[in-house]
């Protein structure tokens, strides 16, 4: 059956390590594009290998580009959308599932973070394109892009394009510090191709220091949560000094472990098992606290709750709270205790 997938590029070039801060942020963004995709049933693919080994002729950002198609192929994917995603971003464990806002269409964030930079890449790569008149309001980011089968032949035609250029486009690259991302704005527009604008600030955050999203509300001082924490669903980590990005995205991953965890939110059978599961995969064999066990009106915690025990994910410590027979305000009884102490 055809999935939805994430396509992210993580390849290791040592040779550019000094440049780019070395590369063991790649951890912290894998996480949690894992977690999302295992939360919203797709599939989760990490492009960690060059398709074509000379990475100094054929730069990483392009062959993610160009050979995506390739690649996914070469692997028996069988996809339906495909996000490809820059190696900086991370997601929030909540976010919504992007994919329905599609319609289909390819999906874009429009990038207008730096203008200045912008406009001297387009205008560094208008002669290659032949003068074209380029609308820079329509200018998107090339690492949150979104698309599917039906787009093949536009991105088959820009890989044929590249191929047929890579070394004067490598110049190119070399001359206005921008590989693949503008081309494929050119590509686009010259193309006539119809793009659908996701939410730059939800689905593509960058320039944190700059939009001093890293911080919070010092002026009321209740709640120290940061701004690109509570707001934005998507993080990249670009635009600041590359030597601060891992140390970041660290501390934005590592979360405090703690010895119990109280789980009282969602109350339908899926979201009682992912929160079960997220309390096993980010603590330190924690005692999980359920509430609503014993309660006929919602079966459904009692039976994600039973199923995770006879996984063997997790097994009864003690049950608490009311006891059967319990008469609520409601009126309704209780059909077993109140609350189960787990550990795992």
């Amino acid at each position: 059956m055809k999935k939805n997938v994430v396509f992210m590029a993580c390849v290791v070039n040592k040779d550019k390590s000094k440049k780019y801060g070395d590369f063991d942020y790649f951890d912290y963004s894998i996480k949690t594009w894992e977690y999302w995709c295992k939360i919203n049933d797709c599939i989760f693919f990490l492009f960690d290998e060059p398709y074509m080994e000379d990475m100094e002729k054929y730069r990483i950002n392009w062959q993610k580009e160009v050979f995506v198609f390739d690649i996914l192929e070469k692997n028996n994917i069988d996809y339906d959308q495909i996000l490809i995603l820059d190696s900086t971003c991370m997601i929030k464990w909540d976010t919504p599932n992007f994919f329905e806002l599609t319609d289909h269409q390819f999906t874009v964030s429009r990038d207008m973070d730096n203008m200045r930079w912008i406009h001297n890449s387009v205008e560094g790569y208008k002669e290659f394109f032949d003068e074209y008149e380029f609308d820079i309001k329509k200018y998107f980011n090339s690492g949150f892009v979104i698309f599917n089968e039906k787009h093949r032949d536009f991105f088959d035609s820009f890989k044929q394009m590249y191929l047929d250029n890579v070394d004067e486009l490598l110049e190119l690259h070399k001359k206005t510090g921008t590989a693949e991302q503008t081309p494929l704005n050119y590509w686009a527009q010259i193309k006539g191709m119809d793009l659908n604008f996701i939410n730059t600030m939800l689905y593509r955050c960058s320039h944190l220091y700059r939009k001093e999203l890293l911080s919070h509300n010092w002026q009321l001082n209740e709640d120290t949560t940061p701004f690109f924490i509570k707001y934005p669903y998507v993080w990249m980590f670009s635009g600041f000094d590359k030597s601060q990005r891992e140390p970041l995205m660290k501390k934005t991953w590592d979360f405090p472990q703690v010895d119990v965890v109280f789980v009282d939110a969602s109350h339908d059978y899926p979201q009682v098992a992912i929160d079960i599961q997220k309390c096993i995969d980010m603590f330190d064999n924690p005692i999980i606290i359920l509430d609503d066990y014993g309660n006929p009106n919602n079966r459904n915690i009692r039976a994600s709750i039973d199923d995770k025990i006879k996984e063997g994910k997790i097994k009864v410590d003690s049950l608490i709270g009311e006891d059967v027979g319990f008469l609520t305000k409601s009126g309704w009884k209780m059909i077993d205790r109140e609350g189960v102490v787990c550990k795992v």
